[in-house]
C-alpha cells in the first residue's frame, strides 16, 4: 500500500509540473522564440552517457526564466546572483526539475548570473539581462 501511495504521489507532481509548465508555455521557448541562456561548466548528474549535449537548457522572456532538464537524475539548487548579492535560490527536487519557471516580472533590470548546481559537484552557470 505503501508503495502505491510512492507512486501516485510522484505521478500527481509529475502531472502538476506539466500542467504548469504547459500553462505559462514553456514548450514554446524550446525553439528560440526566448532568449537562451548560454551556460558553461560541468554537469555530472552520476549517469553514464554518450551524447555530449547539454542535459539542462535555460531561457529568459520578458517576465519568466525557463529552466529544463532532460535527465531527470539530479536535484538542482537554483541560484541567481546579482552585483555579488543572492536575489534567488530555492533547492528544485528531481520530481520538478524538468520544466522550472522562476517569475522575474518584479526584479530590476540589469545583469544577472545563473548558477545551477547538483549532488554530484554539476555546476552551470550563465549570464542573463533582465
Amino acid at each position: 500500500m505503501r508503495t502505491d501511495k510512492k507512486i501516485m504521489t510522484w505521478a500527481t507532481r509529475v502531472m502538476v509540473t506539466f500542467l504548469l509548465s504547459m500553462s505559462v508555455g514553456f514548450s514554446g521557448y524550446a525553439d528560440g522564440s526566448g532568449a537562451k541562456i548560454v551556460l558553461d561548466g560541468n554537469w555530472e548528474d552520476n549517469w553514464r552517457s554518450i551524447s555530449p549535449s547539454m542535459p539542462v537548457s535555460a531561457y529568459i522572456t520578458s517576465d519568466l526564466l525557463f529552466i529544463q532538464s532532460s535527465t531527470l537524475r539530479s536535484d538542482i539548487t537554483v541560484t541567481i546572483v546579482k552585483n555579488k548579492t543572492i536575489v534567488y535560490e530555492q533547492n528544485i527536487p528531481v520530481t520538478q526539475t524538468a520544466n522550472i519557471g522562476i517569475s522575474v516580472t518584479d526584479w530590476e533590470e540589469g545583469i544577472y548570473t545563473l548558477e545551477l548546481r547538483n549532488q554530484w559537484g554539476g555546476y552551470l552557470y550563465g549570464d542573463f539581462v533582465r
